[in-house]
């Protein structure tokens, strides 16, 4: 059986090994919580027509729009199960173009690594998303990242000056924490991460009463990853269409909590650095953080992400036929 995280055709072992190859792609109750605070927001951050949050740019209408189905976190008795969704455009795109992202937007299947394979994703790319088989990687990378995330830490606060750079790039990211209790919602949290941050680069405009728009629109005046994570499991009306999404699924055990033991992140370009946005990356104070790959640009954005994710995921795990990847980008032809 092809787990549902899976798309419709998948590599063989030769080519994972080659490392150059992946797989073609309790009750709640409406939100009646007062708008103010958000609006006020909304007031100072407006620029002409248009709404900037966090460098994120929104098409604003007359108001947020009616309350959307809401239930905090602390009102719930118990919390919420996510479906997984499928790593596939077919299925992704209706779900992204649901919550608002304009029809020229949307996911495309990457059919390898190699550089002639990367010439055929559409351009601009503004995201890659992998899907990743979790056993051998997702632990023993996470410590390595956390004792590098504390390096990092340290070095900035001793040469605040010569970090500042990458300090910016990292504030200007939307990024959000997948929180305990959000259990396979990480497919919703990098399709998230690559709509919000396409926004943030400035690449496309979505209207503020949309589901995505938001969600962006609230979660963004929120201080922390942790409590735009939380945002997202109180935001039901963005659960039921994840949910919905999953159910329409093509693989074996689509719609189900069958999700293989894989797990989603996401690539972006932000401010000339590539950064990998995983919610359940923590530090040593158990936040989570957006991990920075370094230097690149839009333009080399795609053939950077993909080394990363050959030499620093396809690597510890190259028999395994489970890697997929997909990039957000232009649909225009």
């Amino acid at each position: 059986k092809t787990p549902p995280h899976s798309s419709h055709s998948c590599l063989t072992r030769a080519t994972l090994a080659a490392r150059s190859r992946v797989a073609p792609t309790a009750a709640a109750t409406p939100h009646r919580r007062p708008l103010r605070r958000i609006a006020r927001a909304v007031a100072l951050l407006m620029q002409s027509s248009r709404l900037k949050i966090n460098d994120i740019e929104l098409v604003e209408d007359d108001s947020l729009g009616p309350p959307l189905k809401r239930t905090p976190l602390e009102e719930r008795t118990t919390m919420p199960a996510w479906l997984p969704l499928e790593s596939n455009p077919e299925v992704l795109n209706p779900f992204v173009w649901r919550l608002g992202v304009p029809a020229e937007w949307g996911f495309s299947d990457v059919f390898g690594l190699d550089p002639e394979l990367l010439m055929m994703i559409p351009r601009p790319c503004l995201a890659l998303c992998l899907l990743f088989p979790m056993e051998k990687i997702a632990k023993p990378r996470r410590e390595k990242l956390k004792a590098a995330r504390a390096e990092a830490e340290a070095a900035k606060k001793a040469d605040p000056a010569g970090w500042r750079d990458r300090a910016q790039a990292e504030q200007g990211l939307f990024f959000m924490e997948q929180v305990q209790g959000a259990g396979n919602a990480c497919g919703t949290v990098a399709t998230i991460h690559a709509a919000a941050n396409a926004m943030a680069a400035g690449a496309l405009n979505i209207d503020v009463k949309t589901p995505l728009g938001r969600f962006i629109a609230e979660a963004c005046v929120l201080p922390t990853s942790t409590a735009r994570g939380r945002e997202l499991v109180a935001a039901d009306y963005l659960h039921e269409l994840s949910d919905e999404t999953a159910r329409s699924g093509a693989t074996d055990g689509a719609g189900t909590h069958d999700h293989g033991d894989r797990h989603f992140v996401c690539f972006c370009e932000r401010g000339g650095r590539l950064f990998e946005l995983d919610g359940r990356n923590l530090d040593e104070a158990g936040a989570a953080f957006p991990v920075d790959h370094g230097p690149t640009t839009p333009e080399t954005f795609v053939d950077d992400a993909a080394k990363v994710i050959r030499d620093e995921f396809i690597a510890l795990d190259a028999e395994n036929p489970l890697f997929n990847v997909v990039a957000f980008g232009s649909m225009a032809a």
